[in-house]
Protein backbone atom coordinates (compact mmCIF):
# COMPACT_ATOMS: atom_id res chain seq x y z
CA UNK A 1 0.00 0.00 0.00
CA UNK A 2 1.63 3.27 -1.19
CA UNK A 3 1.87 6.46 1.72
CA UNK A 4 -1.04 9.04 0.82
CA UNK A 5 -0.68 12.89 0.82
CA UNK A 6 -1.32 13.86 4.93
CA UNK A 7 -4.01 16.14 4.42
CA UNK A 8 -7.36 16.51 6.47
CA UNK A 9 -9.30 15.46 3.93
CA UNK A 10 -13.55 15.43 3.70
CA UNK A 11 -13.86 12.44 4.59
CA UNK A 12 -12.26 13.18 8.37
CA UNK A 13 -14.66 15.55 8.97
CA UNK A 14 -17.36 14.09 7.40
CA UNK A 15 -17.17 10.49 9.23
CA UNK A 16 -15.15 11.17 11.80
CA UNK A 17 -16.35 7.19 13.45
CA UNK A 18 -14.10 5.85 11.09
CA UNK A 19 -10.70 7.22 11.75
CA UNK A 20 -11.71 7.60 15.80
CA UNK A 21 -10.42 4.74 18.67
CA UNK A 22 -13.64 2.76 18.72
CA UNK A 23 -13.92 3.03 22.49
CA UNK A 24 -14.77 6.35 22.15
CA UNK A 25 -17.43 6.09 19.78
CA UNK A 26 -19.17 3.42 21.91
CA UNK A 27 -18.75 5.90 25.08
CA UNK A 28 -20.22 8.73 22.84
CA UNK A 29 -23.36 6.46 22.39
CA UNK A 30 -23.13 5.58 26.20
CA UNK A 31 -23.53 8.97 27.38
CA UNK A 32 -26.33 9.55 24.77
CA UNK A 33 -28.12 7.06 26.06
CA UNK A 34 -27.64 8.28 29.66
CA UNK A 35 -28.24 11.80 28.92
CA UNK A 36 -24.86 12.44 30.01
CA UNK A 37 -23.29 15.67 28.55
CA UNK A 38 -21.27 17.86 31.14
CA UNK A 39 -19.01 20.61 30.11
CA UNK A 40 -15.28 19.28 30.27
CA UNK A 41 -11.70 20.68 30.71
CA UNK A 42 -9.31 18.19 29.04
CA UNK A 43 -5.55 19.02 28.00
CA UNK A 44 -3.42 17.40 25.54
CA UNK A 45 0.43 17.01 26.04
CA UNK A 46 3.26 14.95 25.00
CA UNK A 47 6.55 13.43 26.80
CA UNK A 48 9.81 14.04 25.29
CA UNK A 49 12.93 13.78 26.56
CA UNK A 50 14.36 17.64 26.86
CA UNK A 51 12.34 20.40 25.64
CA UNK A 52 11.01 19.88 22.11
CA UNK A 53 9.43 22.33 19.64
CA UNK A 54 5.59 23.01 19.69
CA UNK A 55 4.02 22.01 15.83
CA UNK A 56 0.95 21.18 14.52
CA UNK A 57 -1.02 22.66 17.28
CA UNK A 58 -3.44 25.18 14.91
CA UNK A 59 -4.00 22.67 12.19
CA UNK A 60 -5.28 20.17 14.82
CA UNK A 61 -7.74 22.62 16.58
CA UNK A 62 -9.05 23.61 13.24
CA UNK A 63 -9.63 19.97 12.07
CA UNK A 64 -11.37 19.28 15.63
CA UNK A 65 -13.16 22.65 15.20
CA UNK A 66 -14.92 21.05 11.98
CA UNK A 67 -15.99 18.40 13.65
CA UNK A 68 -17.29 19.76 16.96
CA UNK A 69 -19.93 22.13 17.92
CA UNK A 70 -19.55 24.58 21.07
CA UNK A 71 -16.33 23.77 21.56
CA UNK A 72 -13.51 26.11 22.60
CA UNK A 73 -10.19 25.48 22.04
CA UNK A 74 -6.81 26.94 23.43
CA UNK A 75 -3.23 25.93 21.99
CA UNK A 76 0.26 26.65 23.62
CA UNK A 77 1.95 29.77 21.91
CA UNK A 78 5.34 28.81 22.95
CA UNK A 79 8.14 27.78 20.38
CA UNK A 80 8.76 25.21 22.43
CA UNK A 81 7.25 23.13 25.26
CA UNK A 82 8.58 20.83 28.28
CA UNK A 83 7.81 17.09 28.85
CA UNK A 84 4.37 17.22 29.96
CA UNK A 85 3.46 21.01 29.69
CA UNK A 86 -0.63 21.59 28.77
CA UNK A 87 0.19 21.73 24.61
CA UNK A 88 -3.76 22.30 23.82
CA UNK A 89 -6.30 22.53 26.06
CA UNK A 90 -9.99 21.72 25.06
CA UNK A 91 -13.53 22.55 26.65
CA UNK A 92 -16.82 22.00 25.33
CA UNK A 93 -19.92 19.53 25.91
CA UNK A 94 -18.61 15.69 26.73
CA UNK A 95 -20.80 14.13 23.73
CA UNK A 96 -18.55 16.59 21.83
CA UNK A 97 -15.31 16.18 22.64
CA UNK A 98 -15.17 12.11 22.76
CA UNK A 99 -15.01 11.18 19.05
CA UNK A 100 -12.11 13.48 17.52
CA UNK A 101 -10.06 12.44 20.28
CA UNK A 102 -8.16 10.08 17.93
CA UNK A 103 -7.89 12.10 15.31
CA UNK A 104 -6.69 15.49 17.48
CA UNK A 105 -3.93 13.53 19.26
CA UNK A 106 -2.99 11.89 15.78
CA UNK A 107 -1.87 15.42 14.06
CA UNK A 108 -0.39 16.74 16.92
CA UNK A 109 1.47 13.57 17.17
CA UNK A 110 2.73 13.72 13.39
CA UNK A 111 3.60 17.55 13.29
CA UNK A 112 5.58 17.25 16.71
CA UNK A 113 7.50 14.20 15.49
CA UNK A 114 8.59 16.04 12.10
CA UNK A 115 9.17 19.19 13.85
CA UNK A 116 11.43 17.56 16.35
CA UNK A 117 15.08 16.30 15.40
CA UNK A 118 15.64 12.75 16.85
CA UNK A 119 12.11 11.25 16.47
CA UNK A 120 10.72 9.18 13.34
CA UNK A 121 7.68 8.30 12.39
CA UNK A 122 6.25 4.80 11.69
CA UNK A 123 7.08 2.79 8.64
CA UNK A 124 4.29 0.72 7.61
CA UNK A 125 6.70 -2.20 7.12
CA UNK A 126 8.79 -1.52 9.62
CA UNK A 127 5.48 -1.55 11.89
CA UNK A 128 4.31 -4.38 10.57
CA UNK A 129 7.54 -6.02 12.20
CA UNK A 130 7.07 -4.65 15.09
CA UNK A 131 3.89 -5.66 15.72
CA UNK A 132 4.53 -9.03 14.09
CA UNK A 133 6.72 -9.46 16.62
CA UNK A 134 4.95 -8.65 19.88
CA UNK A 135 2.06 -10.54 18.13
CA UNK A 136 4.24 -13.97 17.90
CA UNK A 137 5.10 -13.47 21.26
CA UNK A 138 1.56 -14.07 22.61
CA UNK A 139 0.71 -16.61 20.30
CA UNK A 140 2.76 -18.83 21.83
CA UNK A 141 0.34 -18.56 25.18
CA UNK A 142 -2.60 -18.33 22.78
CA UNK A 143 -2.98 -14.82 23.87
CA UNK A 144 -4.48 -12.59 21.16
CA UNK A 145 -3.05 -9.04 20.48
CA UNK A 146 -4.69 -5.65 19.12
CA UNK A 147 -2.99 -3.12 17.88
CA UNK A 148 -3.93 0.35 19.48
CA UNK A 149 -1.85 2.30 18.36
CA UNK A 150 -4.01 4.79 16.32
CA UNK A 151 -3.74 8.01 18.25
CA UNK A 152 -0.12 7.80 17.83
CA UNK A 153 0.11 8.51 13.97
CA UNK A 154 -1.65 10.89 11.45
CA UNK A 155 -5.22 9.78 11.05
CA UNK A 156 -4.26 9.17 6.89
CA UNK A 157 -1.87 6.26 8.04
CA UNK A 158 -4.62 4.17 9.89
CA UNK A 159 -5.08 2.15 6.76
CA UNK A 160 -1.72 1.53 5.71
CA UNK A 161 -0.43 0.75 9.51
CA UNK A 162 -3.39 -1.35 10.30
CA UNK A 163 -2.88 -3.19 7.00
CA UNK A 164 0.28 -4.16 8.27
CA UNK A 165 -0.52 -4.66 11.72
CA UNK A 166 -3.01 -7.17 11.36
CA UNK A 167 -0.72 -8.55 8.24
CA UNK A 168 1.61 -9.55 10.71
CA UNK A 169 -0.45 -11.29 13.54
CA UNK A 170 -2.11 -8.58 15.44
CA UNK A 171 -6.01 -9.56 15.72
CA UNK A 172 -7.22 -6.64 14.74
CA UNK A 173 -6.63 -2.74 15.13
CA UNK A 174 -8.72 -0.19 17.28
CA UNK A 175 -10.38 1.91 14.35
CA UNK A 176 -12.78 1.41 11.19
CA UNK A 177 -10.41 2.56 8.95
CA UNK A 178 -7.76 -0.02 9.95
CA UNK A 179 -9.66 -3.06 11.00
CA UNK A 180 -11.16 -3.23 7.66
CA UNK A 181 -8.25 -3.66 5.61
CA UNK A 182 -8.60 -7.47 6.39
CA UNK A 183 -12.57 -7.28 6.97
CA UNK A 184 -12.27 -6.81 10.49
CA UNK A 185 -13.93 -5.66 13.06
CA UNK A 186 -12.62 -2.72 15.21
CA UNK A 187 -11.32 -3.55 18.81
CA UNK A 188 -11.84 -1.58 22.19
CA UNK A 189 -12.77 -1.95 25.52
CA UNK A 190 -13.56 1.48 27.83
CA UNK A 191 -11.69 4.33 27.74
CA UNK A 192 -11.07 6.73 31.17
CA UNK A 193 -13.06 9.55 29.47
CA UNK A 194 -16.06 7.32 29.91
CA UNK A 195 -15.66 6.79 33.79
CA UNK A 196 -14.73 10.13 35.03
CA UNK A 197 -18.25 11.58 34.13
CA UNK A 198 -19.51 8.50 36.52
CA UNK A 199 -16.72 10.45 38.92
CA UNK A 200 -18.16 13.78 39.08
CA UNK A 201 -21.51 12.05 39.15
CA UNK A 202 -20.62 9.57 41.93
CA UNK A 203 -17.53 9.35 43.00
CA UNK A 204 -15.93 6.27 44.05
CA UNK A 205 -18.36 4.29 42.71
CA UNK A 206 -18.04 5.76 39.41
CA UNK A 207 -16.69 2.40 37.63
CA UNK A 208 -19.80 0.73 38.79
CA UNK A 209 -21.89 2.84 37.42
CA UNK A 210 -20.07 3.24 34.19
CA UNK A 211 -20.25 -0.32 33.84
CA UNK A 212 -24.21 -0.56 34.38
CA UNK A 213 -24.60 2.18 31.80
CA UNK A 214 -22.00 0.54 28.98
CA UNK A 215 -24.13 -3.22 30.06
CA UNK A 216 -27.57 -0.94 29.10
CA UNK A 217 -26.05 -0.13 26.51
CA UNK A 218 -23.51 -2.72 24.23
CA UNK A 219 -24.81 -5.93 22.85
CA UNK A 220 -22.61 -8.97 24.12
CA UNK A 221 -19.92 -8.85 26.46
CA UNK A 222 -19.77 -5.79 29.14
CA UNK A 223 -16.68 -4.26 29.03
CA UNK A 224 -15.16 -2.04 31.71
CA UNK A 225 -12.34 -0.41 32.56
CA UNK A 226 -11.41 -0.49 36.47
CA UNK A 227 -8.33 1.56 37.33
CA UNK A 228 -9.75 5.15 37.31
CA UNK A 229 -10.06 5.47 40.83
CA UNK A 230 -7.34 2.97 41.64
CA UNK A 231 -9.59 0.63 42.95
CA UNK A 232 -9.06 -2.08 40.66
CA UNK A 233 -10.04 -4.65 43.00
CA UNK A 234 -12.60 -3.22 44.51
CA UNK A 235 -14.23 -1.97 41.29
CA UNK A 236 -13.48 -5.24 39.60
CA UNK A 237 -15.60 -7.27 42.53
CA UNK A 238 -17.97 -4.53 42.98
CA UNK A 239 -18.81 -4.65 38.79
CA UNK A 240 -18.75 -8.56 39.10
CA UNK A 241 -20.86 -9.02 41.82
CA UNK A 242 -23.90 -6.39 40.18
CA UNK A 243 -23.27 -8.48 36.32
CA UNK A 244 -24.33 -11.52 38.71
CA UNK A 245 -27.38 -10.27 40.24
CA UNK A 246 -28.45 -8.81 37.02
CA UNK A 247 -27.70 -11.50 34.48
CA UNK A 248 -26.95 -14.68 36.91
CA UNK A 249 -24.12 -16.80 37.36
CA UNK A 250 -23.42 -17.11 33.76
CA UNK A 251 -22.73 -13.21 32.74
CA UNK A 252 -19.60 -12.09 30.75
CA UNK A 253 -18.04 -9.47 31.67
CA UNK A 254 -14.72 -7.90 29.87
CA UNK A 255 -12.44 -5.97 32.53
CA UNK A 256 -9.72 -3.71 31.25
CA UNK A 257 -6.43 -3.07 33.50
CA UNK A 258 -4.39 -0.17 32.44
CA UNK A 259 -2.93 1.30 35.39
CA UNK A 260 -0.81 4.21 35.07
CA UNK A 261 2.94 4.91 36.08
CA UNK A 262 1.96 7.74 38.70
CA UNK A 263 -0.03 4.43 40.88
CA UNK A 264 1.05 1.25 42.28
CA UNK A 265 -2.45 -0.71 41.48
CA UNK A 266 -4.89 -1.93 44.38
CA UNK A 267 -3.68 -5.59 43.51
CA UNK A 268 -0.10 -5.12 43.92
CA UNK A 269 2.37 -4.89 47.22
CA UNK A 270 3.82 -1.23 47.43
CA UNK A 271 7.88 -1.85 47.09
CA UNK A 272 10.53 1.04 46.54
CA UNK A 273 12.45 -0.96 44.11
CA UNK A 274 11.38 -1.95 40.48
CA UNK A 275 12.67 -5.76 39.37
CA UNK A 276 11.94 -4.88 36.11
CA UNK A 277 8.51 -5.49 35.19
CA UNK A 278 8.11 -7.81 38.38
CA UNK A 279 6.95 -4.96 41.05
CA UNK A 280 6.56 -1.38 41.01
CA UNK A 281 3.91 0.99 40.14
CA UNK A 282 1.90 0.59 36.69
CA UNK A 283 0.84 -2.32 34.98
CA UNK A 284 3.42 -5.15 36.12
CA UNK A 285 3.57 -8.76 36.92
CA UNK A 286 2.70 -8.46 40.64
CA UNK A 287 -0.58 -6.11 39.56
CA UNK A 288 -2.17 -8.84 37.31
CA UNK A 289 -1.33 -11.82 38.84
CA UNK A 290 -2.82 -10.27 42.13
CA UNK A 291 -5.87 -9.37 40.31
CA UNK A 292 -6.52 -12.93 38.79
CA UNK A 293 -6.52 -14.47 42.22
CA UNK A 294 -8.89 -12.69 43.72
CA UNK A 295 -11.13 -13.36 40.39
CA UNK A 296 -10.15 -17.20 41.53
CA UNK A 297 -10.58 -16.56 44.52
CA UNK A 298 -14.16 -15.31 44.77
CA UNK A 299 -15.36 -17.69 41.65
CA UNK A 300 -15.40 -15.32 39.06
CA UNK A 301 -12.73 -16.01 36.47
CA UNK A 302 -14.75 -18.17 34.26
CA UNK A 303 -16.92 -15.13 34.10
CA UNK A 304 -14.24 -12.69 32.90
CA UNK A 305 -12.17 -12.04 29.78
CA UNK A 306 -8.96 -10.36 31.63
CA UNK A 307 -7.47 -7.50 29.23
CA UNK A 308 -4.40 -5.70 29.59
CA UNK A 309 -2.90 -2.77 27.96
CA UNK A 310 0.04 -0.07 29.14
CA UNK A 311 3.55 -0.69 27.56
CA UNK A 312 3.35 -4.23 26.19
CA UNK A 313 4.76 -2.98 22.20
CA UNK A 314 7.98 -3.48 24.19
CA UNK A 315 9.50 -7.34 23.43
CA UNK A 316 11.12 -7.20 27.09
CA UNK A 317 8.08 -6.79 28.82
CA UNK A 318 6.47 -9.27 26.83
CA UNK A 319 9.02 -11.63 27.19
CA UNK A 320 8.70 -11.33 31.33
CA UNK A 321 4.69 -11.62 30.99
CA UNK A 322 4.90 -14.56 28.45
CA UNK A 323 7.44 -16.27 31.20
CA UNK A 324 5.00 -15.41 34.31
CA UNK A 325 1.75 -16.66 32.22
CA UNK A 326 3.09 -20.09 31.81
CA UNK A 327 4.18 -20.47 35.67
CA UNK A 328 0.62 -18.71 36.57
CA UNK A 329 -1.17 -21.15 34.32
CA UNK A 330 1.18 -24.22 35.50
CA UNK A 331 0.57 -22.99 39.49
CA UNK A 332 -3.49 -22.15 39.08
CA UNK A 333 -4.97 -24.31 36.01
CA UNK A 334 -6.49 -20.67 34.88
CA UNK A 335 -5.02 -17.59 32.21
CA UNK A 336 -3.21 -15.09 33.97
CA UNK A 337 -4.69 -12.93 31.26
CA UNK A 338 -6.90 -13.43 28.44
CA UNK A 339 -6.30 -10.61 25.90
CA UNK A 340 -3.27 -7.63 24.98
CA UNK A 341 -3.44 -4.29 23.68
CA UNK A 342 -0.55 -1.70 22.69
CA UNK A 343 -0.37 1.37 20.81
CA UNK A 344 3.75 1.90 20.78
CA UNK A 345 6.14 -0.42 19.86
CA UNK A 346 9.97 -0.53 18.67
CA UNK A 347 9.86 0.53 14.98
CA UNK A 348 10.53 3.98 15.29
CA UNK A 349 10.61 6.88 17.89
CA UNK A 350 8.01 9.18 17.20
CA UNK A 351 6.22 11.67 19.53
CA UNK A 352 3.09 10.45 21.51
CA UNK A 353 0.14 12.86 22.60
CA UNK A 354 -1.71 11.94 24.85
CA UNK A 355 -4.92 13.76 26.32
CA UNK A 356 -6.52 13.88 30.01
CA UNK A 357 -9.73 15.22 31.75
CA UNK A 358 -9.19 17.16 34.24
CA UNK A 359 -12.14 19.18 35.04
CA UNK A 360 -15.87 18.76 34.71
CA UNK A 361 -18.26 21.58 35.72
CA UNK A 362 -15.82 23.33 37.01
CA UNK A 363 -14.77 21.25 39.59
CA UNK A 364 -11.64 19.11 39.32
CA UNK A 365 -12.10 15.24 38.23
CA UNK A 366 -9.44 13.15 36.95
CA UNK A 367 -8.13 9.61 37.10
CA UNK A 368 -6.14 8.97 40.20
CA UNK A 369 -2.72 9.96 39.90
CA UNK A 370 -3.10 12.53 37.47
CA UNK A 371 -5.20 15.56 39.31
CA UNK A 372 -4.29 19.09 38.33
CA UNK A 373 -4.28 21.70 40.27
CA UNK A 374 -7.02 24.15 38.53
CA UNK A 375 -5.70 27.46 39.24
CA UNK A 376 -1.99 26.47 38.65
CA UNK A 377 -3.52 25.24 34.58
CA UNK A 378 -5.66 28.22 34.45
CA UNK A 379 -2.77 30.38 35.14
CA UNK A 380 -0.41 28.17 32.66
CA UNK A 381 -3.38 29.10 30.20
CA UNK A 382 -3.51 32.96 30.67
CA UNK A 383 -0.01 32.83 30.20
CA UNK A 384 1.34 30.58 27.64
CA UNK A 385 -1.92 30.16 25.48
CA UNK A 386 -4.41 31.54 22.89
CA UNK A 387 -8.13 30.48 22.11
CA UNK A 388 -8.14 29.24 18.40
CA UNK A 389 -11.29 31.42 16.67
Amino acid sequence: MKTKTLTEPKELVENPEKFTDIYFTDSKKVMENEDINPRIKKKVFARTDNKATTAGLQKAAETVKQITEDVDIYINTNETFESKEPLMVLEGPLQQLLEPETINLGIISQHLTEANPGYEHPEPEKYGEAVGEIAEKFKEIDIPFADFGARHYHPEKQEELGYQAIKNGAETHSTIKGAQTHGKEPSGTMPHAAVLPFKYLYGEKATLEAAKAMDRYKDGTTPVLVDTNNQEKTDTLEVCEYMEEKHGEDFELLVRMDTCGENYAETAQPVDRDDGYQTGKGMNIDAVKGLSEILIEEDYRENVTFAISSGFGNPEKVDQFVDAYKEFEEETGYPMFDLVGAGSFNDSRNIHATSDIYEIEGEPVAKVGREQDLDEINRYIDENMKKVV
